[in-house]
């Protein structure tokens, strides 16, 4: 018996030593600075993450979890930190898609066809709605079809539509929707690029109206459409047809924290309680429905998921409400 307990001593002191290795390094690679109180704090949280990484890794799933630079929160303060209530107000129907439309590709990746811009990171900035938004015409500029053939992949700038944007209850770093930032893009002509109004992931005063010659505008578009609520297959359509789609997605839980690989599936997913918009560039499909996905991506920089982006299980019921609130441009064009 002494034997046993003086094993799990030593286990418990190896494992203690390993996470505070992997905490210093986590500390170092994400710029984290703490007061001493709140050091000992954040690293209680942060075993607590490596535990659930280490279980959910130990099981059989389609994905898996890693130290991304939320893992020194706990998910209550992931969620109120980055994640911004966009609730879908209408009926969400189910529409099952079990058999692949015969005419569509089986891979579809618009960054291969140079439509989506590097990625990018919101910081703690509640935007996300807004880099949705720009990376929804960023690719559309490129491939739309209502145009003469497309124009050049331009970076917009996000920082434009956070201080400028103030129409419909948007609210730039507290958060916004996606679909009323383009109705607004729409109305003053197109949107100046990344560098002439560069991001600084804060609120601040609109340069442009201050001063209308601070930048010049670049790309706009014509028309914004919603993709039919909660429907994967018209989802798929319109990315082949129009581009990169912005959509709104429930990702509140623990392991969309922490993911880092594979194949997202989360059951208790909401495909109405939506608090985060992200970009769709692209699909995978197969015969099997578990092994069909999504790339989508994110604005949380190449430290989370995979280089930023993750993999979005498709057609299983609009897993995460990844079709409740979905929009695509048409008549987008450089200026």
């Amino acid at each position: 018996m002494r034997y046993i307990t003086l094993f799990a001593i030593l286990f418990a002191l190896a494992t203690c030593m390993n996470d505070e290795m992997l905490f210093n390094h986590f500390k170092n690679k994400f710029n984290k600075k703490y007061s001493a109180e709140e050091e000992a704090m954040r690293f209680k949280i942060f075993q607590q993450n490596l535990r659930h990484i280490e279980e959910h890794n130990s099981g059989e799933s389609s994905y898996k979890l890693g130290i991304t630079q939320f893992a020194d929160l706990t998910n209550a303060e992931y969620q109120q930190l980055y994640l911004r209530p966009m609730k879908v107000n209408h009926e969400v129907p189910i529409i099952r898609h079990k058999e692949l439309p015969k005419d569509d590709p089986t891979d579809l990746d618009w960054r291969k066809k140079g439509a989506v811009t590097p990625i990018k990171d919101q910081g703690g900035c509640g935007s996300c709605w807004a880099f949705s938004t720009t990376g929804m015409i960023e690719g559309c500029t490129v491939v739309d079809n209502t145009t003469e053939g497309g124009h050049e992949l331009i970076s917009l700038s996000e920082q434009q539509i956070v201080d400028c944007d103030k129409e419909n209850g948007q609210e730039g770093c507290t958060g916004g929707y996606p679909h009323y930032a383009m109705d607004w893009v729409t109305s003053i002509n197109g949107l100046c690029t990344e560098k002439a109004y560069p991001y600084t992931g804060e609120d601040d005063t609109c340069k442009t109206t201050k001063d209308p010659k601070f930048c010049t505008a670049a790309s706009t578009l014509d028309n914004h459409y919603e993709v039919t609520v909660g429907d994967e297959g018209d989802l798929e359509t319109k990315l082949i047809k129009y581009g990169p789609i912005s959509v709104a997605i429930d990702a509140s839980s623990w392991d969309f924290e922490l993911y880092t690989s594979g194949i997202y599936f989360e059951d208790g997913c909401s495909t109405t309680d939506l608090d985060h918009a992200v970009l769709v560039v692209g699909y995978h499909n197969e015969a099997t429905v578990n092994k069909r996905y999504w790339i989508v991506k994110n604005s949380w920089g190449t430290s989370w998921g995979i280089q930023g982006y993750i993999w979005m299980s498709k057609d299983r019921d609009n897993n995460c409400g990844i079709a409740s609130d979905a929009w695509w441009g048409t008549g987008c064009h450089n200026v």
